[in-house]
């Protein structure tokens, strides 16, 4: 996935909570420890499955294949702003599939177990969209007897018609009668499993709030959580995209097995022509930077093409091979390969050798400065980039993302112990060795910035909350009274630099939308200026 977080490892550090609590949980229920199970479970799955009820829903299931033997996570990805686990379950006697879902407190919000392996074909996807509007209409119709007809066995144990009615009345008593509803989030988690996100408008009170759904190969609704109504989907290209005014190029950065796909958007036209190279966010990026429906590279990259400026944009190191040693230093992860796709975009013959920028997102932003400095480029744009250190960032993160306050204190102790280099440099953190934070941390990035005499751009989203204002600020101060650098703050933008609205959170990057319109035209700007 994508990189979510300023720093190295964006996801990982909700990662690693959503893998420690599926293993807790699975080993609970391994030991027939329910009570110990239901101590992993969000509020609402506690009131809906005690320990009493799990314990049956786990026999039932069960009786047939003996004991659990052993357990592993296959399939990790996110949806609608939770994390999701699918896990194979190994018995005495046959396999179950068992999807977990982690909240962004670290809790467990919903719990099915399918047998089999089988993925989510058209046929399912169709049947999905089939059974979420016919709950739907029964659900406006008043007609919670037939809603339930669409829950599996699970869902109708722990929300019985009355009880279901209850939750509904309590969660709409506001805002009015239903009247109508869009589908605008569809992904296909595994184990079979399609899910949904349904934007819900009431009476005068339109996308008052979203439903995200589970639904099974046979149709069946296995879970129904209350979420924030999430931004409508938009058009798969975007307005300021025009795919006849560029070709496209697949090249490689490196050579022989280190080599790294890239896609080069060249201008049609009379060149050579301004060029760019992008420079990913932390986690292991592929060359669109895709984050869960988003494709934020190719946007740019397309965006600025049909703009007519060159832009080679490439696979990232730890992508394509992530169990590289070298990718946990900085140089290894990052600045090395970036400074080779811009000797690479140099020696094309479409592209001006003497107006090659850098374009850094996130941690590529905050190290765009010495990236330009060692491969000698033109300027630097720098969306969002991070102003303090990577493991006091992770803490900012996780306490705004609601993660336990038990697991954020934890966290908060061991990334001090990171800043005062008490740890050992193999330690892991978020899943990096602690060297690599040493790394990062002993490189003075805005001091590259101040000595490089390159015109810079720094852009920020004001509704971005992975870096935010402080973050900029050390960069405003940091290059005060230095000529040729820009700072501008966007209304409405996210991390991603997508417009949004309300508290921004991870729900909105599950809905397809696109870079804004201003950010390209700032971009072809100053590029081309």
């Amino acid at each position: 996935m994508a990189a979510l977080l300023c720093g190295v490892f964006a996801g990982v550090a909700r990662a690693d909570i959503a893998d420690q609590r599926t293993t807790e949980l699975l080993t609970a229920l391994q030991a027939g420890n329910f009570a110990g199970a239901e101590t992993h479970f969000s509020a609402n799955m506690q009131a809906g499955l005690p320990p009493k009820k799990l314990e049956a829903v786990w026999r039932q299931l069960t009786g047939q294949v003996g004991p659990l033997k052993s357990f592993e996570i296959s399939e990790r990805t996110s949806t609608g702003g939770a994390d999701v686990r699918i896990a194979e379950l190994k018995f005495e006697h046959g396999n179950l599939i068992a999807q977990i879902v982690v909240n962004s407190s670290g809790q467990v919000s919903g719990l099915f177990f399918k047998p089999g392996e089988e993925a989510a074909s058209p046929d399912v996807q169709r049947l999905a969209d089939e059974h979420v509007n016919q709950m739907l209409e029964a659900i406006r119709d008043a007609h919670f007897d037939s809603a339930e007809d669409h829950f599996d066995d699970a869902m109708k144990s722990a929300f019985p018609p009355k009880a279901l009615k209850d939750a509904w009345k309590q969660r709409t008593a506001s805002l009015g009668s239903l009247k109508s509803w869009r589908i605008v989030g569809r992904s296909n988690v595994g184990g079979g499993i399609a899910m949904r996100i349904v934007n819900l408008d009431f009476a005068g009170t339109p996308k008052a709030f979203a439903l995200r759904l589970g639904i099974d190969a046979s149709g069946d609704i296995g879970g129904l959580y209350f979420i924030e109504a999430v931004a409508e989907p938009v058009s798969s290209v975007a307005p300021y995209i025009d795919p006849a005014s560029f070709t496209s190029r697949e090249l490689k950065v490196g050579r022989g097995d280190d080599a790294l796909g890239a896609t080069l958007t060249i201008p049609i036209g009379a060149g050579p022509f301004p060029g760019a190279v992008l420079v990913h966010g932390s986690g292991p990026n592929d060359r669109n930077e895709d984050l869960l429906a988003n494709h934020p590279f190719k946007d740019i990259a397309e965006g600025l093409s049909s703009h007519g400026i060159a832009v080679l944009r490439y696979d990232k190191r730890t992508y394509v091979h992530p169990g590289e040693k070298r990718v946990f230093t900085v140089d290894g992860e990052v600045i090395d390969d970036a400074v080779a796709a811009i000797a690479l975009i140099r020696h094309r013959p479409e592209v001006n050798r003497d107006k090659i920028f850098v374009i850094g997102h996130s941690l590529g932003a905050g190290l765009a400065p010495e990236i330009a400095t060692r491969a000698h480029a033109d300027g630097v744009v720098m969306l969002a980039p991070p102003g303090i250190p990577l493991p006091l960032t992770v803490v900012r993160q996780d306490r705004y993302l609601e993660i336990s306050p038990a697991k954020v204190a934890e966290t908060e102790r061991t990334a001090h112990l990171i800043m005062a280099k008490s740890l050992p440099p193999d330690a892991r953190f978020r899943g990096a060795p602690a060297s690599y934070y040493y790394d990062l941390d002993s490189r003075n990035e805005v001091g590259f910035a101040r000595k490089l005499d390159r015109p810079i751009l720094i852009l920020h989203g004001e509704r971005d909350y992975q870096v935010v204002e402080d973050d900029i600020d050390v960069w405003r101060k940091g290059l005060v009274g230095r000529p040729n650098v820009t700072i501008e703050e966007l209304a409405r933008l996210n991390h991603l630099f997508i417009v949004g609205e309300g508290r921004p959170g991870l729900d909105e990057y599950s809905i397809p939308n696109h870079v804004a319109p201003e950010v390209i035209a700032r971009m072809a700007k100053f590029i081309k200026s």
